[in-house]
């Protein structure tokens, strides 16, 4: 009896643990590819080319996977610290730096093992894909962009506005914020509309994440900011660049105050009683002795 027992439990058992072995399995593969969609697919693609940031296919391959896993943390510390490998990346992609993603060692395992399922890169696997064309924008699109990257015109669900962070060297718009890259040439830094677009919409950026989270850009803000800064990439070169900052504005106005302040003070010094205030009188009274 107790043998019976016995063999229908370890029966139960094994087929309990085949069951988890399975649905563990799927899971981990799908967690993987969500993990991927949300963190990395904002700028690198699986079988479609150079993106914002390199093609992951067959990365596995070419990459050591410890090295995958401490660049996926902290790439930056990896670029500070001397790393060749990382180094030539960064100058690679227009050292437009990665964010640190201080995932669990679970997460990162998932995403490399979700990559590794795409292909090797060499003819197996992905397709590539062809690249999406350029959006068509509207003069009426750069105009409203320009609005609302300055704030003159507020963003639909009140989220903080672009200048307050970014600056761009354009006609109309005054210096901007240091807290963020100058997005001046970001159309040509990044790869065209379509990635900045994706970066808008999608940001992998933790600070931009969080300001946005509750508070996200719709869909036709996103096309009209990518087409102001899409338009001041274009203009660049015809227009005349002043200041580019407020830190900019805050030296330049206080040199050209200095300078003023200077002068004032040289022509008024130059009009200063150079002798006693009794001096003629006490001539008089010399001469008359």
């Amino acid at each position: 009896m107790m043998k019976e027992i016995m063999k229908t439990y370890r029966g139960r058992l094994l087929a309990t643990l085949m069951l988890l072995s399975l649905v563990g399995t799927g899971l981990y593969g799908q967690d993987g590819e969500a993990i991927f969609k949300q963190n990395c697919a904002v700028c690198h693609k699986l079988g479609g080319g150079k993106f914002i940031g390199p093609d992951l296919v067959g990365i596995n391959d070419r990459r050591d996977n410890a090295w995958l896993k401490s660049f996926i943390s902290s790439s930056q510390t990896l670029i500070k610290g001397g790393d060749a490998e990382a180094i030539a990346l960064f100058n690679e992609f227009n050292k437009l730096a990665m964010p640190d993603f201080p995932l669990p060692p679970a997460d990162i395992d998932a995403i490399l093992s979700y990559i590794g399922s795409q292909g090797s890169g060499s003819g197996s696997g992905a397709v590539a894909a062809a690249p999406a064309p350029e959006p068509d924008f509207t003069a009426e699109d750069v105009a409203r962009g320009e609005e609302l990257f300055t704030g003159q015109y507020e963003l639909e669900n009140g989220g903080p506005t672009c200048l307050s962070c970014h600056n761009v060297s354009a006609e109309n718009v005054s210096g901007g914020g240091l807290l963020a890259r100058d997005l001046t040439q970001a159309h040509q830094r990044l790869g065209g509309s379509n990635a900045i677009i994706g970066i808008i919409s999608s940001t992998p950026f933790p600070a931009m994440a969080n300001a946005y989270k509750d508070k996200p850009i719709t869909e036709t803000e996103v096309l009209q900011l990518t087409a102001f800064l899409k338009n001041a990439q274009e203009n660049l070169s015809t227009e005349i660049p002043v200041v580019k900052s407020t830190v900019e504005v805050f030296w330049i106005g206080s040199g050209c105050g200095l300078v003023a302040l200077l002068v004032i003070i040289q022509l008024l010094w130059g009009r200063r009683k150079k002798k006693a205030v009794k001096s003629d009188i006490f001539k008089r009274q010399i001469s008359t002795n």
